[in-house]
């Protein structure tokens, strides 16, 4: 058997350059490794190594150096590595045995099969001559065995054509077939003479007998038992790397420091302080040997301990976790991990870094709570506190998490993750439903009333579809709206369904009213009712405990007074008045609050007006009743035909009686009472009045107070029928309309000058279309027609005969038959003394006083002197009105500072409204350059600026601002207002587009997105300019 001698075949430096996370050169780290590469050349070959000079260069240099950096890109590691190759003329003289192969040697091959086994992110540059060398350092590169497996494959391979390849080949003594890895003696052997192949892995010292150990080689081959010395002790040998091609990361005890360290095995003739784990050389070595109770890598107090008095283990899968009040603390190796006491404070994420103590640099992160951010640092090994992690995403896992998705945290100790049923959250949180798993958390600062909090977009990247309830939607039949969650910093008003959020958010309005349901506005909210917001007709205002049960109810049909009294329902006891129909009083009764009736007074007095609580003075039936209550008269207020007026001894017995027929055709009726009043009468057989005395009650109507009374009476009543004649009762007496009287179809009620014309005429209903008629006679009655051009009601004088139906007292009468227009946005037209209408120019400014503007309709009709609104016409926001032409008009866009085409209805509208782009440019264009930003303040009147200066002061929220260039002054808005307002995205009425907004957090402008109308002043076009206004500092 030949007697092989290892020859140094491959020389070479690596040099390594690691850059931390964020590239920061703080952590960088450069390490360097010389080594050699060897390979058995058989005894007999020893004698032509003479030509070699093997005791200055033993060897043949195929890489000089080879430098790898790695850096991090996205969390991802990468590399780059290059190779230095010497050029041939500069190589070692050989002998004629090794020449042929220095050229494969240096040929591009082996280079070309290093890049093949490389990473893809691996970059190789071209060879280039060095020579530079460095000091051998231990250093983890699994690349070095890459190498030397090139360069021995590429020496088996080498070209047959060669001298040395024949010489090599043609020898009959070939290389052994296997290696002897052991360090001391050869590989154990069983009975069968067959090398014991070992298993580091199997308990029992892998498989191998005793005083022997279990060598694990870079082969299956060459992982045997190998014999111990006698009394060795295997966790007290020093290091030893070993020989050969390998580099294989191996642990190693050591007795000084008492722990596991890493070193780099070669793969043959080590010894057995060699460990493939960092377990496995704790379990045989620091544990088996008690060292690691003399160490205490804990900053408080000692390590806990179990049952058996052993410090815990912790931070492998097999180990047990940390009793409550302590932490895993990671050291360098297992000696050094151990369970240890906390700080004492509930979040670890708010502690300060600490390097701790000790010789090592291990690379950790902690949470700096300034920043907000996870940092790298250089741990020394032991004494360091719970802000310590050993990747950045643990630490970003532990403290950044619920900063990224809540807006506002909840303690550490309170971290939990939650679902979509969202009982997992406890006390005063609520559980953020994220887009995953990761921001789907339990967020601090719940609200009791989700439902009224404002929608919140949030922030990041995402898009999904939610759900929220509109708190500003105060309608009983309010629904959920849709809107797009960004994914983090949301709030409670976001629902995952529609269904979800109205089963919690629905809006249920409480109806009190007895009969019907209560009025509801075109909002669909209630109708709430007050003393200077009347209910609407056939509605009355229901007045409960408490403002939300006062509202409209339905009206029942019949006369309140004659409805019974109702306490109703509910927990309220609220003193109240009825009208008791029996004694014709009103009386005292406990409201309960709900489902009462129209009987029900808050006061004595609002009883008495509505219900005719009085002493009957009428000889038959009732008096006649107005809103519920006697129609009082006297000589110069009239009763309506169908009665007369009662005078009696005492104003409170004026009232309205039913004639019962022709008051000239009844009797002398004197009455009762203790009264004597002189009156006449009328006889119809001597068709003359007479005097009598009358005793204050219960007469009729033929008593009047004199006898021209009595005589313009009972004379022949004259038609005051244009066409036909008055409709008839069953008495043949001509109908006495007005009141609770009124015509049948094809006839109108004609108001005469007394109730005797005042009878039902033959005409049409179309009363709001027929012309202006001021019929015939004597009187001269002020009436009201409707004039269908002008769509508006006049005044005129009624002569007392044959008018017809377009004919009211009152304007109001006239308004509530005839719809007037109005083409005013906002209040009524300006009208003259006598109603009418006040008409403007378009084109002139002066022709309506200084609180009214000319609105400029489609015809003159429409263009009339309109109230304005105290706001400078060209900061309204348009409006196209409600009309229903379409006329081309210009209005003032503030947010885009020029002027802009709309179509405009023909009513309705607002000052913002020009005939052409000339004359809104004229208007509004000009305040622009008066301040910096913003609008100057406008007078009253909008006509001019307003004035300032050093003796007249701008209001508050405004300051004097001097402009230069045209030489005056003006009132503009204050930027310490304005700048600290919010950064509004206004109304999207176009495309959004970006803006700038002064943030006084970070007294820095930052962008939005800007829907294009509406919004606040804390919007810029450009940086610069936000920057000049609000910043305080450059």
């Amino acid at each position: 058997m030949s007697h092989f001698v290892w020859y140094t075949l491959l020389s070479a430096c690596v040099t390594v350059i690691s850059y931390g996370p964020l590239n920061s050169p703080r952590n960088i780290m450069i390490r360097t490794e010389c080594f050699n590469i060897y390979y058995p050349c058989p005894e007999k070959y020893r004698s032509r190594q003479n030509n070699l000079s093997l005791t200055t260069s033993p060897s043949t240099t195929v890489v000089r150096h080879l430098m790898i950096k790695t850096k991090f890109v996205n969390d991802t590691k990468m590399a780059k590595a290059s190779l230095t190759f010497p050029s041939a003329t500069t190589t070692t003289k050989s002998s004629s045995i090794w020449s042929p192969i220095l050229p494969t040697l240096l040929s591009p091959l082996p280079l070309k099969k290093l890049i093949s086994k490389m990473t893809t992110t691996t970059t190789i540059t071209a060879p280039t001559p060095s020579t530079t060398t460095a000091t051998p350092k231990i250093i983890h590169m699994e690349i070095m065995p890459l190498i030397s497996s090139i360069i021995l494959e590429e020496l088996s391979s080498s070209s047959p054509d060669t001298t040395a390849a024949k010489q090599f080949t043609s020898k009959k003594e070939k290389l052994p077939k296997t290696i002897n890895p052991c360090l001391n003696g050869r590989p154990i052997k069983n009975v069968n003479g067959m090398i014991i192949v070992c298993n580091p892995n199997m308990k029992s010292n892998g498989g191998c007998p005793d005083n022997s150990w279990c060598h694990v080689g870079m082969t299956y081959k060459s992982t045997v038992c190998c014999p111990m010395l006698e009394n060795e002790k295997r966790c007290e040998q020093p290091m030893m790397t070993g020989i050969g091609v390998g580099a294989e990361t191996r642990w190693y005890f050591n007795k000084a420091m008492k722990c596991c360290l890493q070193f780099i095995y070669k793969g043959l003739r080590g010894n057995a302080n060699n460990f493939i784990t960092l377990s496995k050389c704790m379990e045989t070595c620091a544990i088996d040997n008690g060292y690691e109770k003399e160490l205490n890598p804990c900053k408080y107090g000692e390590p806990a301990k179990g049952f058996d008095q052993k410090p815990l283990k912790c931070g492998s899968p097999n180990s047990m976790t940390c009793p409550k009040g302590f932490f895993c603390h990671i050291g360098a190796s297992w000696a050094e991990t151990a369970c240890c006491e906390r700080s004492g404070l509930a979040d670890p994420c708010s502690l300060p870094m600490d390097k701790g103590e000790g010789n090592m640099q291990l690379q950790r992160y902690y949470y700096d709570d300034n920043s907000k951010q996870c940092k790298q640092f250089i741990y020394r090994g032991m004494k360091g506190n719970e802000n310590s992690f050993n990747t950045y995403e643990e630490c970003k896992q532990t403290c950044m998490r619920w900063d990224l998705v809540c807006e506002i945290s909840p303690k550490v100790s309170e971290h939990r993750s939650c679902s979509a049923n969202r009982r997992e959250c406890g006390n005063e949180q609520w559980c953020h439903i994220g887009t995953s798993p990761y921001s789907s958390l339990c967020c601090a600062g719940a609200s009791t009333n989700p439902c009224e909090l404002p929608v919140a977009q949030g922030e990041g990247n995402e898009t999904t579809i939610r759900w929220f309830a509109d708190s500003n939607d105060h309608s009983c039949a309010r629904e959920c709206k849709i809107f797009t969650y960004k994914g983090l910093k949301g709030n409670q008003n976001n629902f995952l369904t529609k269904e979800d959020c109205e089963q919690q958010c629905k809006r249920i309005c409480e109806d009190p009213c007895g009969t019907g349901r209560m009025l509801l506005t075109p909002k669909h909210t209630p109708f709430f009712c007050s003393s200077t917001n009347n209910c609407p007709r056939n509605y009355w205002c229901h007045i409960g405990a408490q403002m939300n049960t006062t509202v409209c109810c339905p009206k029942s049909g019949t006369n309140p007074c004659e409805q019974p009294m109702i306490k109703g329902t509910g927990n309220s006891n609220l003193l109240r008045w009825y009208f008791d129909q029996t004694s014709h009083k009103c009386l005292t009764f406990y409201y309960h609050g709900k489902e009462g009736n129209q009987n029900s007074f808050l006061t004595e007095d609002d009883c008495k007006n509505a219900c005719p609580a009085y002493e009957n003075p009428c000889g038959n039936d009732e008096p006649l009743l107005i809103n519920n209550k006697p129609k009082t008269c006297n000589p110069e207020e009239l009763c309506p035909q169908t009665h007369y007026c009662h005078i009696g001894a005492d104003e409170r017995e004026n009232y309205c009686c039913r004639k019962n027929g022709n008051p000239c055709d009844q009797s002398m009726n004197q009455g009762e009472g203790q009264s004597l009043l002189l009156r006449y009468y009328y006889d119809k057989d001597s068709h003359r009045c007479y005097e009598f005395v009358y005793h204050g009650l219960r007469g009729n109507a033929n008593n009047f107070l004199s006898e021209e009374d009595c005589e313009a009476t009972c004379p022949v009543v004259p038609n005051p029928c244009e066409y036909g004649k008055p409709l008839k009762n069953a008495q043949n007496e001509p109908i006495i309309c007005g009141g609770s009287e009124s015509c049948p179809e094809n006839y109108y009620c004609h108001i005469g000058s007394s109730p005797e014309t005042t009878n039902c005429c033959p005409g049409s209903n179309d009363t709001c279309n027929l012309p202006l008629k001021v019929g015939k006679g004597t009187e001269k009655l002020r009436r009201w027609y409707y004039d269908r051009e002008e769509k508006m009601c006049h005044q005129f004088i009624y002569r007392g005969l044959h008018g017809n139906a377009n004919n009211f007292v009152t304007r109001e009468t006239c308004q509530q038959n005839c719809e007037e227009m109005n083409p005013c946005g906002s209040g009524a037209s300006l009208t003259d003394e006598a109603g009418r209408r006040i008409f403007c120019r378009p084109n002139r400014s002066d022709d309506c006083p200084n609180d009214y503007y000319c609105h400029r309709g489609s015809s003159f009709l429409t263009t009339q002197c309109c109230p304005r609104q105290g706001q400078n016409p060209c900061e309204q926001i348009f409006s196209i009105g409600y009309g229903s032409e379409a006329i081309p008009r210009w209005f003032y866009d503030t947010s885009r500072k020029k002027c802009t085409k709309f179509t405009y209805s023909g009513i309705g509208g607002n000052e913002n409204n020009f005939l052409s782009k000339e004359s809104c440019e004229e208007s509004c264009r000009g305040s622009e350059d008066y301040c910096p930003h913003g609008d100057p303040l406008m007078e009253a009147s909008g006509k001019g600026l307003a004035k300032c200066g050093v003796d007249e002061a701008c209001p508050l929220g405004y300051i004097c601002n001097m402009n230069i260039r045209r030489n005056t002054t003006a009132c503009c808005q204050d930027p310490a207002n304005f700048c600290l307002q919010p950064m509004d995205p206004g109304r999207k009425c176009k495309e959004f587009e970006t803006r700038y907004g002064y943030d006084p957090e970070l007294d820095d402008c930052v962008y939005y997105q800007y829907g294009g109308c509406d919004g606040t002043l804390n919007n810029f076009e450009t940086l610069e300019k936000c920057t000049e206004i609000c910043c305080k500092n450059d």
